[in-house]
């Protein structure tokens, strides 16, 4: 990652700290931030997806060779890029681009 990429500190008044965060941080502080703080969060996260596809193969709703775990970590993965994508000034049309190319990996 390259040292220039920084928080925006868009949406915010300049100079505020949001979260133990000052705008003008390297990113990789701010995902340090994010993975200390919201492990317990992800792996919870995880095993909701996790139960549902399990419950959408057992239903039908996925085939029965889907890898559940594998989609929540895809999923959960993808939602956490579009995270970071977000904060750092990413626009809506750019993000919406992202989830059209994410929705062709998904199984049929």
């Amino acid at each position: 990652m390259s040292p220039a990429m920084t928080w925006s500190g868009a949406r915010r008044r300049p100079g505020e700290v949001v979260d133990g965060v000052e705008p003008g941080r390297p990113l990789a502080v701010i995902v340090g931030v994010l993975v200390e703080d919201g492990a317990a969060e992800r792996a919870a996260g995880r095993r909701d997806l996790l139960a549902r596809f399990k419950r959408a193969i057992a239903e039908g709703d996925l085939h029965r060779g889907a890898d559940a775990g594998a989609l929540a970590s895809y999923v959960q993965t993808v939602i956490f890029g579009l995270t970071v994508q977000a904060a750092t000034g990413a626009s809506r049309k750019e993000l919406l681009r992202v989830i059209d190319m994410a929705s062709c990996a998904w199984p049929t």
